[in-house]
């Protein structure tokens, strides 16, 4: 079963579009910050990467939305890894309304290690990969 983080937002209303709702750029911040909670979480915060001279950075996303958002709506955004290969990782994400269990957007990001220096790919620490797979 993977390790999944829940997040709590709030829509605010500088996120909006001419029609009133979430612009669609604005569900990639949620959930890039929500994958950034989650490792945290996990105890590898953006101070313990800079430790390791390491980054992780987003190479590709596939994002779909199904149903727009508004203004005050709460959202729950949930992330997960679901793979992980030597020196990337796949994480899923979603994002429901809480009033009503809608799901507003999906997404599949695909982050790459890299050294913080060199900007070259990484290997993944094998106690990262055993605390984020999704059977670990």
């Amino acid at each position: 079963m993977p390790r999944i983080y829940r997040r709590h937002f709030r829509v605010r209303h500088y996120e909006l579009d001419g029609r009133g709702c979430v612009n669609h750029a604005v569900y990639l911040n949620y959930f890039q910050q929500a994958a950034i909670e989650a490792s945290t979480d996990a105890g590898y915060g953006p101070e313990r990467y800079r430790a390791m001279g390491v980054v992780w950075l987003v190479r590709k996303t596939t994002l779909a939305y199904e149903h727009p958002a508004a203004y005050g709506d709460t959202l729950l955004a949930e992330t997960w890894v679901s793979e992980f290969r030597r020196v990337q990782s796949h994480r899923e994400y979603r994002l429901t309304k809480t009033g009503n269990g809608q799901t507003v957007a999906c997404a599949r990001m695909n982050w790459a290690f890299l050294d913080r220096r060199t900007m070259t790919p990484a290997r993944i620490p094998p106690e990262m990969t055993a605390l984020f797979a999704p059977n670990g």
